[in-house]
């Protein structure tokens, strides 16, 4: 089991990167209104690389951390989005926009189409697969051998045949 310790930074990383490509995301989307639920799924490569840079250390939940990111920066990323556009588009004020945030957290869940659930569920399952495809390729890379040398310059090995 890793030690909490080592898998910190992985996790800061990734939480980090999910709460920036949320603001990117609903900034973008609500300065143009334009949906843009197809990069949930560059979310998710990016989301898998933060948290398998090293020195994160394999673990069995980092996959599904990677999806809930995924999923929920999709999400969120619509919720800000139709936030900024309310306020930035339709001259609604921002007091009045928080004022009514679970109003409209539920109105954009409703409004998303069956292709943007099927695109952020997809984009769950692609982070948490190239989550645990980097962690697996990782834990099966051989070390490198740096060959040991005496003070001559000849290997260790040769110099025990010699």
């Amino acid at each position: 089991m890793p030690q909490p310790a080592r898998i910190r930074p992985a996790i800061v990383r990734a939480c980090a990167a999910a709460v920036g490509l949320c603001l990117i995301w609903g900034v973008l989307s609500g300065i143009t209104e334009y949906h843009f639920a197809y990069a949930c799924l560059l979310v998710a490569l990016v989301l898998a690389r933060c948290l398998t840079k090293a020195p994160a250390p394999r673990s069995a939940w980092l996959p599904a951390l990677a999806a809930l990111l995924a999923f929920a920066v999709g999400f969120l990323g619509d919720f800000v989005a139709v936030a900024i556009a309310l306020w930035l588009h339709y001259d609604i004020s921002a007091a009045v926009i928080l004022g009514h945030v679970g109003e409209l957290f539920a109105n954009v869940a409703r409004g998303h189409s069956a292709m943007d659930w099927v695109i952020f569920s997809l984009a769950a399952v692609a982070a948490a697969g190239l989550t645990a495809r980097q962690q697996l390729s990782e834990g099966n890379r051989a070390p490198k051998a740096r060959p040991s040398t005496t003070e001559g310059g000849v290997h260790a090995a040769e110099a025990a045949h010699h």
